[in-house]
């Protein structure tokens, strides 16, 4: 027993054995065996980019990403990325992260020697609804998976609001829509008139009766995954 902990205690690597064979009436003879010792995996998570705080990866569309998957142990590994149904395999593990990460993750920075990191570079041209990416990391004494949300959206831009005509009258129902250029899973529309938060006026059109011949300001909000943008609009009441 106590050898058999010798052996599972031994760092990586290749280590020799040799076994002698002798007795009195033969010759001695030896016979050796090289075994390699390999560290399992352990500690896998994706590091890069950050989920949201609803779980979600949310990607900007266009834009290129590293997925970064870190271990803090593990010796010969090599990484499949499995981007829904696109599989990447013999992707390597390294002993740094790419350069090209904004906002570089303060794991990136290993607390041991052990630790080593997986990456692959990808870009989504579109919209993308939810999906699972999916990092299997293997070496010859075991395995471990990493798995997490994602989802591509187009940044808000070219916000602006519309409406029958910028001047009205007392009296008279006008109708306000927002429209973008680009953008994608928006989640909020908030409207105000001059300074003043419109109740209930949580989509992309609203309407309203003005009372008195001034000049009111309409304003809008819209956010999805990536921020938010807005718009603003003059009309003058007569």
């Amino acid at each position: 027993a106590r050898d058999a902990n010798l052996i599972k205690g031994r760092p990586a690597g290749t280590v020799t054995f040799a076994a002698i064979v002798e007795n009195p009436v033969t010759q001695r003879t030896s016979h050796n065996c090289s075994v390699i010792f390999e560290d399992a995996i352990e500690d896998a998570a994706l590091i890069y980019p950050i989920p949201s705080a609803d779980g979600v990866i949310h990607l900007e569309t266009g834009k290129e990403y590293n997925f970064v998957v870190m271990i803090t142990k593990g010796t010969d590994v090599s990484a499949t990325f499995i981007f829904w149904s696109e599989v990447h395999q013999g992707i390597p593990v390294q002993d740094t992260c790419p350069d090209d990460i904004d906002d570089m993750p303060d794991e990136c920075t290993p607390a041991s020697n052990t630790t080593s990191y997986a990456f692959y570079s990808k870009t989504y041209a579109s919209k993308t609804s939810e999906f699972y990416l999916t990092v299997t990391l293997a070496n010859q004494v075991g395995q471990a998976s990493v798995t997490n949300m994602l989802q591509a959206d187009e940044v808000l831009s070219g916000v602006t609001i519309s409406t029958s005509s910028p001047r009205t009258a007392v009296g008279i129902q006008q109708t306000f829509t927002v429209s973008f250029t680009t953008g994608t899973s928006v989640s909020s529309y908030q409207w105000y008139i001059d300074d003043s938060i419109v109740l209930n006026a949580e989509t992309e059109s609203f309407f309203t009766t003005f009372t008195q011949a001034t000049t009111h300001t309409i304003y809008v909000v819209v956010e999805n995954p990536h921020g938010s943008a807005n718009a603003t609009l003059d009309v003058t009441v007569e």
